[in-house]
């Protein structure tokens, strides 16, 4: 306490701010959202009108699947000035995940990770979309290819998890989420 004291009197409550979303964000990255839900608080009471948080707090949100908490932490975004585009790629990650799929993910990830978002977060989208719409096909060729290009990541391990819960197949399903975990210990989802 008395090290952000210091900090924040030094340089201001901005710095601190942005160290503390960075750290959420890395931390919803690893699954780990209770952990960035913290940090996203921490962000928010040193910098209260910064949209950029509310975006990582939408991004916990949607990996919670709490739709209407994710919504009015996008509008509270942009009512605090975040870009309409930033906010724009966060609703759509939400509507993918959501089964809304308008185009299929050959056409989106480049221009969504050009953007600056995760290629995990895209990927992640889209298996619960397929999962959503019923598609366990179209998921099982998104997590193939996302297999191949990242066979080590633990957000990979999980959505397989996750699509063999699916599928009904807990014994699997209970594997890749032991594989998750041992990836990533703080993975929590």
């Amino acid at each position: 306490l008395l090290v952000v004291i210091v900090v924040v009197a030094v340089f201001g409550r901005g710095l601190p701010a942005r160290f503390a979303r960075h750290v959420a964000a890395r931390r919803v990255g690893a699954g780990a959202i209770s952990a960035a839900q913290r940090w996203v608080a921490w962000s928010a009471r040193l910098d209260p009108n910064n949209g950029e948080t509310e975006l990582v707090r939408a991004a916990c949100f949607r990996h919670l699947g709490e739709v209407e908490r994710f919504v009015e932490a996008l509008r509270r975004a942009e009512r605090l000035g975040t870009p309409r585009a930033r906010v724009e790629l966060e609703m759509k990650l939400g509507l993918i995940q959501a089964g809304q799929i308008d185009q299929g993910i050959d056409r989106e990830i480049g221009p969504m990770t050009e953007a600056g978002i995760s290629p995990h977060e895209v990927a992640a989208a889209y298996v619960h979309g397929f999962l959503v719409r019923d598609e366990p096909d179209e998921a099982k060729r998104v997590l193939e290819a996302w297999s191949a290009d990242f066979p080590d990541e633990a957000q990979v391990a999980y959505m397989a998890g996750i699509y063999w819960l699916w599928l009904d197949d807990p014994g699997r399903a209970e594997e890749e989420l032991e594989v998750a975990l041992a990836r990533e210990p703080r993975h929590e989802l």
